[in-house]
């Protein structure tokens, strides 16, 4: 574990000045668990690639192949594949699910409660990232605005959007994540917020509509087919005039994806990442009348020279079908 001195010696070394409070100090110690750790977080900030001007990695090579991606489904390849899925995070709910949200050794059971606070805190301090999207594109979040944010987990971000918004809704797949997003919920008095278990995709229409979508670090461990169909579901739901604010893995060299072979397969990593082509998503954009304001490369998925994970804002049009009833 890296130490306070160590923290502020790496800040004025990389970005040549103090860590900007208490808090970030003690989540940085939280999650990182040595010095070599420490540097490639920081030489990922945006403050330091600018001072350089160059780029973290090099770009993807134009020449890339494509995804060999299975996207035909059944309602009963839906439901398996989800029942997959659900299984994983219900494993891990019960083993590490803190840990299982950021995966820092600061957050497994053993090291949470000294932890949990800037577990927590560090929810606040990731929507700056998405206030600096809404500000670029001259877009704001409204007083009325109802979120649904998917794949919700501890409640880690769920807590900060309440701050935000009229009400929230957190959805997931796992029961046992939920259970302590309830506790968290309760605890701080959040009387605005409402958690959902999704147990099979057909229930993501009984959540009704929304103004806002917010979703980080969630549709990466999910098939592309789930993935697919959920977002496809909740643009729909969005109500004109609303916004959506979610990260999405969109290509990796030599990953493809067959639902046969996906199914039949006994080999179930504790953690998947997949990936949806960016073709597809934009079609299911355009089909739900929504327009792009902005699509920006991001490090979710940590720095890589193969791989490419998106964050996207978008806005549905005001002439859309009205909401459903």
């Amino acid at each position: 574990m890296i130490t306070k001195e160590e923290v502020f010696l790496a800040y004025q070394l990389f970005l040549g000045r103090d860590p900007e409070n208490a808090i970030v100090i003690d989540q940085l110690i939280a999650e990182i668990e040595n010095l070599s750790d420490l540097r490639k977080k920081l030489v990922v900030f945006p403050e330091f690639i600018q001072k350089l001007k160059i780029l973290p990695h090099p770009k993807l090579t134009m020449l890339a192949p494509p995804m060999q991606i299975d996207l035909g489904l059944s309602n009963d390849h839906l439901d398996q594949l989800l029942e997959r899925t659900a299984l994983q995070w219900k494993s891990l709910g019960i083993s590490k699910p803190y840990w299982s949200v950021l995966t820092n050794p600061g957050y497994l059971n053993e090291n949470i409660e000294q932890n949990k606070e800037a577990f927590y805190q560090s929810g606040h301090l990731e929507l700056s990232n998405l206030f600096a999207a809404l500000q670029r594109s001259n877009v704001s979040i409204q007083p009325s605005f109802k979120c649904l944010e998917f794949g919700c987990g501890v409640g880690r971000v769920t807590g900060a959007l309440a701050n935000h918004f009229a009400s929230v809704i957190g959805v997931d797949v796992s029961h046992e994540h939920l259970q302590l997003a309830e506790s968290y919920i309760q605890e701080q008095g959040m009387a605005n917020v409402e958690l959902a278990h999704l147990t099979n995709l057909q229930e993501l229409a009984q959540l009704g509509n929304f103004d806002f979508l917010y979703s980080q670090i969630v549709f990466q461990h999910n098939p592309p087919p789930v993935t697919k169909y959920i977002l496809e579901q909740l643009l729909v739901q969005l109500n004109p005039n609303g916004l959506a604010y979610f990260q999405i893995p969109t290509y990796k060299i030599g990953y493809s994806f067959s639902i046969e072979q996906y199914l039949n397969s006994d080999d179930m990593p504790e953690m998947e990442m997949h990936y949806l082509p960016q073709d597809q998503l934009f079609s299911m954009i355009a089909k739900a009348n929504c327009t792009i304001l902005e699509i920006r490369e991001d490090t979710a998925i940590g720095p890589s020279l193969s791989a490419i994970s998106n964050t996207i804002l978008l806005k549905k049009n005001i002439d859309s079908a009205p909401p459903l009833q």
